[in-house]
């Protein structure tokens, strides 16, 4: 494991330029906070409308798609392109947005203060997230009906799902080199949005011939090798929602990591960003040679 040195000397570094949203995003209880937050906001706007615009959609392949917000595809004329507004809740590009038009259109500035050390104050990141959500309410119908802020949101969605679906495809295109011994790869595509299995934090499925195995994918900043030989991963998420999940896969840039899942053996590290260090027992497969 890392030594408490080590996780003090990497928390302390640049620990300032840390930003508000990367840091809520990474503590599960003030990333769900947040989410269910949004979720209720959003819900209450469109929830009432029914379908084509909101509910549960039927597949191609005939399964049911989560409930959301569906926008408009002009390329078969049906209401079957799921909504920017849906990730809302959970995407840390999107609340940087929001906040940039919040100040923008309204004037508004959010408390969230630092300590002496450069850390986030507690009860500030609480209030922060109270006077965001408040906001959001206040100016609902500008922001989450359809019109240039929920385009942007949109645009931003699509582009963040676009880096996730390279990394998937990277991951399937190459997982017999990294399960040798597997026969085959459900890859699912969050392109298409919002099915069950996507909500539970699987992208992939290994498959062997007497079990299958499950894989997230995660697109991130990069990876280093600690100095008592660990792997310090620069990624925005709560990795604890992945628990009951085999792998954690992070690409950067055509390289792939492969880990075991963990927690014991995972530490959470705020600096300049947000970085998870992971022991190095838990390393699986990675094409990199440092």
């Amino acid at each position: 494991m890392v030594s408490e040195e080590q996780l003090q000397k990497i928390r302390n570094k640049h620990k300032s330029k840390l930003d508000i949203w990367r840091y809520i995003n990474s503590v599960s209880p003030l990333r769900k906070k947040l989410s269910w937050k949004i979720m209720g906001i959003v819900r209450i706007i469109w929830e009432d409308r029914g379908l084509p615009r909101y509910g549960q959609i039927i597949e191609s392949d005939g399964s049911t798609s989560e409930v959301g917000v569906y926008d408009y595809n002009p390329e078969n004329d049906k209401y079957d392109h799921r909504s920017g507004i849906n990730y809302t809740n959970t995407s840390y590009t999107q609340h940087k947005y929001l906040e940039k038009k919040l100040k923008e259109l309204y004037g508004y500035e959010l408390p969230y203060e630092r300590d002496s050390d450069g850390g986030f104050i507690e009860d500030t990141v609480i209030d922060t997230i109270n006077e965001f959500a408040e906001h959001l309410y206040n100016h609902r119908f500008e922001i989450f009906e359809d019109g240039k802020i929920k385009d942007s949101l949109d645009d931003i969605k699509t582009k963040n799902v676009g880096a996730g679906n390279k990394s998937q495809k990277l991951i399937e295109s190459n997982h017999k080199l990294i399960w040798t011994d597997s026969i085959g790869y459900e890859d699912d595509d969050i392109l298409t949005g919002g099915s069950t299995q996507d909500f539970k934090g699987i992208d992939g499925v290994i498959k062997f011939t007497d079990r299958n195995e499950t894989n997230q994918v995660k697109s991130c900043g990069g990876w280093s090798i600690t100095s008592d030989g660990n792997y310090k991963v620069k990624v925005t998420t709560s990795i604890s929602q992945y628990k009951d999940i085999d792998y954690i896969s992070f690409t950067h840039r055509g390289d792939i990591i492969v880990f075991k899942i963990d927690m014991d053996l995972v530490e959470r590290i705020h600096s300049d960003n947000v970085y998870f260090i992971f022991d190095s027992s838990l390393l699986f497969f990675t094409n990199r040679l440092d």
